[in-house]
This record gives structure tokens, sequence and C-alpha cells, in this order.
């Protein structure tokens, strides 16, 4: 009999099944192995963070980068400036006048219309319009594209990132993670 209810599906497990990214590895890296690492800086409150150039004219950030620690929205459309090219937070102002090191002006900036900064990092998505688009160099180019959907690709790439390292005099860093997929059961119903 209880095997027809379990066939029937009338006890269902609730399950969920959660990702956890684990680092592996955050080791120094050259522009121009990953040319769409960004730094966005704000000009009315000095902070910085990174973004990924996913277009010439287009930086996707993190939201809570705009907002200041008691949850205020503090950038305007015209506040940001992104620099691309430099592997400093710190770029030197011969790189700026060789080409190698570009700054930009924001334009316009776009928040994910899900996200609430009490919530933090859920939805944390921005995305900042330039004034003028960057050019395409051998430091400056927009982030390849990844299909999603093939599960192979996927599980030989892992999660990337890349990120200025405190630590290491605000220097460009990569890292490599790994997924781990586990089940969580709440119970039966």
């Amino acid at each position: 009999m209880l095997v027809a209810f379990l066939a029937l599906g009338v006890f269902q497990c609730r399950c969920y099944e959660l990702e956890e990214i684990r680092l592996k590895t955050v080791e120094p890296v050259a522009i121009d192995k990953v040319p769409y690492a960004t730094v966005v800086f704000s000009n009315k409150n000095k902070f910085y963070c990174s973004g990924t150039l996913v277009d010439f004219e287009y930086v996707l950030t993190a939201a809570h980068c705009l907002y200041d620690e008691n949850g205020v929205l503090t950038e305007d459309d015209l506040s940001v400036t992104v620099m691309a090219g430099s592997e400093r937070v710190n770029y030197v102002k011969t790189e700026v006048e060789s080409g190698k090191v570009q700054l930009r002006q924001s334009k316009r900036i776009i928040i994910n219309s899900r996200y609430t900064w009490s919530e933090n990092f859920v939805k944390d998505l921005a995305i900042i319009q330039l004034k003028e688009p960057f050019n395409q160099t051998k430091y400056v180019n927009v982030s390849p594209p990844q299909d999603s959907n093939d599960e192979v690709a996927r599980s030989k790439l892992g999660p990337r990132g890349h990120a200025w390292n405190f630590e290491n005099s605000h220097s460009l860093s990569s890292n490599n993670a790994n997924i781990w997929r586990s089940f969580i059961c709440t119970g039966y119903g």
C-alpha cells in the first residue's frame, strides 16, 4: 500500500539543490589574460569595485557597490568612472597617455529592479552604460560569452572571477573555484 502512495506521488520529498562555491586558487594575473576586467570608481564616495566589460559601452558590476554602508544609494548616472587595461587599481599616468589604460565616465546606471540592499548579495547586479565606448586593444576587450546550458563546458571552466588583491599592492588577481552540489530535504508531505 505504501509503495502505491509513493508511486502516485502522495509522499513527496521537499528537497532543494544547493550550490556552494569553494575557492581553489587566487593568483596574480596579467591584464592581457583577462582584458575584460575593469575597476569601477565612485567619484562621490571614493570607493572602488571590480567590473566586467560585457560590451565596449557596458560594464557589469555589483549593485551593492553603488550604495553606502547604510544602504543608501549614493551614485547617480554620472558619478562613476570605469578603468580598463590596468593590472593595478592605481594606474600610471603614462599608461593612460599610451592608451594601455583607458578611463571612461558613466552615462547611465541600471540597477537590477529586484535588488534589495538589505538582502545584500541577492540579485546583486548593476550595468553601467558609458558615455564613450572603450577601444579594443590587447589589454581591453569584452568578456567572451559562455553557454550556461552546456554542462560539460561549465564543469571544465568552473566559476571564474577577477578582483583586486588588497594584500598584493592592489594588483589584479584571478580565482578558480569548484562547484560543490548537495541536496537538503526538509521533510515529506
